[in-house]
């Protein structure tokens, strides 16, 4: 497998490279071979090509052979990616977001249900809090009293220090309203699985 650009700032898309991320999974066929290295191989040994959209097409072989299965790798909605109708029948498989996907199981979460009920409590967790709500936009200020953080409005909370501004929105906020950028199928991201834990 030929891996082209990178995902979430990794080369190896989070799989890993070489034989390792079969052996690790207990596959039953491990003699797969992952690489980031476009000059490993000739191009018409390639079994498979991983591509991510956000990345320059450019690095696509400049021939194509009938085995190699070239694979669409994205998470993000189908709104951010009109530049993809060029490439509409590029692909032959799809591993993203949609439960029809062609190679499944990428998200960010999952939701399961419990197998047993958590114990009762008393807990209030309202206690102590003082603020509304925090958001990213400023719409629901025109109902109620909305702190609104980001590139929209007047509070920062850096990048670069989640875990610190995730305690704060925690400590000081009775909601956290945590919205999606796009209203797309089966399209659910960090944002949602994140407020969760």
């Amino acid at each position: 497998m030929y891996l082209i650009c990178q995902f979430a700032g990794r080369a190896d898309f989070g799989f890993g490279v070489g034989r390792e991320p079969f052996i690790r999974a207990k596959c039953p066929i491990n003699t797969c071979y992952i690489t980031t290295d476009h000059n490993l191989f000739p191009a018409r040994q390639v079994d498979a090509l991983v591509v991510h959209p956000f990345y320059s097409f450019s690095k696509l072989p400049s021939e194509r052979w009938p085995h190699t299965r070239y694979v669409f790798l994205c998470m993000e909605a189908p709104i951010r990616l009109p530049h993809m109708e060029r490439y509409k029948r590029t692909f032959n498989w799809t591993f993203t977001h949609r439960y029809y996907s062609d190679i499944q199981n990428w998200f960010y979460g999952r939701v399961q249900p419990r197998v047993s009920l958590l114990p009762k409590t008393n807990t209030n967790y309202a206690e102590g809090k003082t603020k509304i709500a925090a958001w990213l936009v400023k719409t629901l200020k025109k109902w109620i009293p909305v702190d609104t953080y980001g590139a929209c409005g007047e509070l920062k909370c850096p990048k670069n220090e989640s875990r610190q501004c995730k305690q704060m929105l925690t400590k000081h906020y009775k909601f956290y309203l945590s919205l999606e950028n796009s209203l797309c199928r089966d399209y659910v991201t960090e944002k949602f699985y994140g407020i969760l834990k």
